[in-house]
């Protein structure tokens, strides 16, 4: 498909984020993410305010940007 986007979750949920290609048991107390192509995990450093850092469910990889 040309010209598409990766799709960028809406929330911080299960769901939101397994449409991008990420996996998270919804645990708010810890948040390492898991790329479920490659198996990478990360955990996005909260901003100010609890806010998530633009881009943060993007695997270091780039798995669910392709």
């Amino acid at each position: 498909m040309q010209g598409s986007k990766p799709y960028r979750p809406k929330k911080l949920t299960i769901r939101e984020l397994a449409k991008a290609g990420v996996a998270w048991d919804g645990n708010l107390l810890r948040i390492p993410f898991v790329c479920p192509q490659c198996g990478k995990a990360w955990s996005p450093n909260v901003l100010s305010g609890g806010r998530m850092p633009k881009g943060y469910w993007h695997c270091p990889n780039k798995c669910n940007l392709r």
